[in-house]
């Protein structure tokens, strides 16, 4: 009876709870926050004027709201020696807007010593709550250098996390230069993670063993070792919607992304990964693995994403400017714009080693364009025993290192193998299988559409080898046009006496160059008949519109590809088969321009080639540029003025017009070379990004 009767005393009522104002005048009940927080009860708002307060905050058991008079205006400062403001071990929350900090800017100090806590700026442990309108700036921690969310399922939210840093400890380099999510299902909203530094994971954010949610968001500039810009460690991973994820670098792997850890899936969409940096951390130092926008080592779904000019340097062998990894679980790419990235392999994407069972490779609807490996082998490059490759438009790859692949080189060493089906491959250059290059057992290459292709003078755009290991490939029914150099199709027995089994059968080849084939093949291909395109003035140039590739008369080699009752199209090519229904869904968001036509967002009818670019921290139109031309002032997070200061008047001193959004984007930028005028330039030549962190880490 007396345990309830304590529990009925102390609990918060609307009676009880009040409002307690803090002003360093004087003005208020108290001149510091920590004299406010002993004095309230559980409940109680904690209204603090403007100032500056040297102080660090306790909310250890004590549901309260700190509300700040304006972020700007507001400002915490700490002393390096412990996170500034501490919430731990709350009471069950009825609502979690009972715990909340907002409009606050919380400044920490640099070190003078060990750095012996998590969280610089802010450590939630045990609780839910809101973390709204705060800046949190120079704090450094072994891990979270801004914020650490510790088993905390807090919504946080309008949050800037700037120049912090996570130094890690004598057994554990540090994670999360900008935030730390430990175990949390915590939910992260529009906020902004820029320039932050981790010694080990996730420069801006690392997600540890969580089921959090991050969209809308800006994460940019920030630094590590492994995981620039995120890093996910272990299930069940978190989902990421709707983010900017630019100019990152990663001394080791994933300049933007980086999938690590044991089971889970790492859900991303509408989200653009742009002029990301991986590249060694000095002379003398590692070399990196790859991963420019993502590397991945676990399950990944990407979808109606961009990942673009994002670059890989500093080893020949480095993989993967775009997507890579050596991975365990499915890679699922669907509706995406992948572009203009660089490595010496694998410019957009590249997985090795990824044969076990449950590992699988899924590549559908996506256009992957300008391309350009400093290496050797293809734009995409896949090792796995289970793939499925469909209905992409791939365009303009380079294998500027020679050897084999331009657009695709894809191996299998068993079951059930790789099906490359319903693909348009345009404008190819590499010494060999500059429009595809597979090998290995169960491959299946199936109506495609390959035009416009250069091999080197005696060997094919599409090359079929025994060199590595035994080869058992179907090439069927697809049509080869164009050919600029080389054979349509050869097959290369290879050096090393493994059996090779091809079947090359009901494909339209033109044979434009050397001719179709360095031998004879089975009659039921039809060579060096016109391919009947609905454009006949197509040049190689990878840029007219998918719907130029259609035949004006559909219809097979010889009978209409293979007899009916093998199950064959009458039609060959990217549209045969399954394809007119697969090229026919690239426009999910309407906005009447597809995937394929480089829409970015196929989830957002507001971004798409041709969008007005406006002041928002993101890629509008599609063309790896952030917010070029419009009059922006470089925030992507602004503050919401305070209140009767937004009226644009003589007196206002906030130039900018808020009315329709506390939290407002706006900030400029060029992710690829740039000219004068702030317009690209050539995209996929140069990054910008690299540039950017060697200024940032000389400066």
């Amino acid at each position: 009876m007396r345990a309830l009767v304590a529990a009925l005393v102390l609990a918060p009522t609307a009676a009880t709870a009040g409002t307690i104002t803090v002003d360093p005048a004087g003005g208020g009940d108290h001149t510091t926050i920590g004299a406010a927080v002993e004095a309230a009860i559980a409940g109680d708002e904690i209204f603090i004027l403007a100032g500056t307060y040297d102080e660090e905050i306790d909310l250890t058991q004590k549901p309260l709201q700190l509300v700040g008079e304006h972020r700007d205006s507001v400002v915490v400062r700490g002393t390096g020696t412990r996170p500034v403001i501490v919430i731990d071990e709350m009471p069950p929350l009825e609502d979690e807007s009972e715990l909340s900090v907002r409009s606050l800017t919380v400044v920490g100090a640099p070190p003078t010593g060990t750095v012996e806590h998590t969280g610089g700026c802010i450590r939630a442990s045990g609780t839910e709550g809101v973390l709204e309108d705060l800046k949190l700036t120079g704090c450094t921690a072994q891990f979270g250098g801004g914020l650490h969310l510790d088993r905390a399922d807090m919504t946080v939210r309008g949050v800037e996390v700037t120049d912090c840093v996570a130094v890690g400890n004598e057994t554990l380099d540090g994670g999360g230069g900008g935030i730390l999510v430990q175990n949390a299902d915590a939910t992260l909203e529009r906020v902004w993670v820029h320039d932050n530094t981790a010694e080990r994971n996730g420069g801006g954010i690392s997600f540890v063993e969580s089921a959090a949610t991050l969209r809308e968001s800006w994460i940019i500039g920030n630094t590590a070792r492994f995981g620039g810009g995120l890093l996910t460690d272990g299930p069940p991973g978190p989902v990421i919607e709707s983010t900017t994820v630019a100019e990152n670098v990663a001394f080791r792997s994933g300049g933007g992304l980086n999938v690590s850890g044991d089971g889970g899936t790492v859900v991303v969409s509408g989200a653009a990964f742009l002029g990301n940096v991986v590249e060694p951390e000095g002379k003398g130092a590692q070399d990196p693995d790859g991963g420019g926008g993502i590397y991945a080592r676990q399950a990944l779904t990407v979808t109606a994403s961009s990942i673009g000019a994002n670059l890989v340097q500093g080893w020949d062998n480095a993989m993967s400017g775009g997507v890579g990894g050596v991975m365990e679980g499915e890679l699922t790419i669907d509706r995406c714009v992948i572009s203009s990235n660089v490595a010496p392999r694998g410019a957009a994407i590249e997985g090795m080693e990824y044969e076990g069972e449950g590992d699988r490779l899924v590549l559908r609807r996506s256009r992957v364009a300008h391309h350009d490996m400093t290496g050797s082998v293809a734009a995409v490059r896949w090792i796995t025993n289970d793939g499925l490759i469909e209905g992409n438009l791939f365009v303009d790859a380079v294998s500027r290192g020679g050897w084999v692949g331009g657009h695709l080189a894809v191996s299998s060493s068993g079951g059930p193998g790789i099906d490359v089906t319903n693909n348009l491959f345009d404008d190819g250059d590499a010494v060999r299988g500059s429009a595809m290059l597979l090998e290995g057992v169960g491959v299946r290459a199936t109506n495609n559409t390959i035009h416009g292709h250069r091999a080197d003078l005696g060997w094919g755009v599409v090359f079929l080898t025994a060199d590595q290991e035994p080869l058992d490939v179907v090439f069927r029914s697809n049509l080869v046009a164009g050919t600029v150099v080389g054979y349509d199709v050869e097959l290369f027995p290879g050096n090393n006496g493994h059996n090779a089994s091809s079947e090359i059968t009901h494909n339209l080849l033109s044979g434009a160059a050397e001719g179709a084939a360095p031998g004879a093949l089975d009659p039921s291909n039809v060579v060096d008949q016109d391919p009947g395109f609905v454009d006949t003035e197509l040049d190689a140039s990878g840029e007219h519109p998918w719907e130029s590739y259609l035949r004006l008369e559909p219809g097979g080699p010889a009978d209409g590809a293979a007899s009916e009752a093998e199950g064959e199209p009458r039609d060959i090519g990217a549209f045969g088969g399954r394809g007119a229904g697969i090229w026919e869904g690239g426009d999910a968001d309407g906005d009447q321009v597809t995937v394929w036509e480089g829409d970015c967002n196929d989830d957002d009818p507001t971004v798409h080639p041709g969008a007005e670019e406006t002041c928002n921290c993101r890629d509008d139109d599609c063309d790896l540029v952030r917010d070029e031309g419009a009059d922006c002032d470089g925030l992507c997070l602004r503050a919401e003025p305070p209140e009767g200061d937004d009226d644009d008047s003589a007196d206002d001193d906030d130039a900018a017009d808020d009315d329709d959004s506390a939290f407002v984007a706006s900030a400029p930028g060029c992710v690829v070379r740039c000219d004068s005028t702030g317009a690209a330039a050539s995209p996929g030549l140069l990054v910008l990004g690299f540039a950017l962190a060697r200024r940032r880490r000389a400066g």
